[in-house]
This record gives C-alpha cells, sequence and structure tokens, in this order.
C-alpha cells in the first residue's frame, strides 16, 4: 500500500443534492457516533468513464483526505438490496 493510500479516509453517505460538473452534496455519518455533516464531493475517473448515475438519495462510498474531509471523492455508488 502506497503513502497515499494510507492518508486516505473512507466513509460512506447519502446524496443530498446533485449539481452539474459530477458534483455532489453529500451527508456523511461517522462511524463511531450517530453525527453526520454535509461534504462536497466529485466523482471518480472511473465512475465518470463507465458513466455511472448517482442521483440524490443514493448511497455512495467516498474517499477522504486526513487533512480536509468537507472535499472528498464518492469512488462507488452502493447498491441497494433487492426486494
Amino acid at each position: 500500500m502506497s503513502q497515499s493510500e494510507k492518508d486516505l479516509l473512507v466513509l460512506n453517505g447519502t446524496v443530498l443534492e446533485a449539481f452539474p460538473d459530477c458534483i455532489f452534496k453529500v451527508q456523511v455519518k461517522l462511524p463511531s457516533s450517530t453525527e453526520t455533516y454535509t461534504a462536497t464531493c466529485y466523482s471518480s475517473g472511473r465512475l465518470r468513464k463507465n458513466r455511472v448515475r448517482i442521483k440524490e438519495g443514493d448511497q455512495v462510498e467516498i474517499e477522504f483526505n486526513k487533512t480536509d474531509v468537507t472535499r472528498g471523492r464518492v469512488v462507488r455508488r452502493i447498491d441497494k438490496p433487492k426486494v
């Protein structure tokens, strides 16, 4: 694992709002508490390349730099369980 991968914080969140240019406002829940906060995130290159659609209400996995947790990168959309 490279040094840059060690510096990443991976959290899950819910998309609140979608903006142009693959930018999203995401509500992030901290894993060890019930607190939530809002972060601005952009879509990763792999999601853009494969044209993965992300809309409001989707659950996503986000990578954050440990120094700035207000901006992140959406690395995958979490599929909802089929009923």
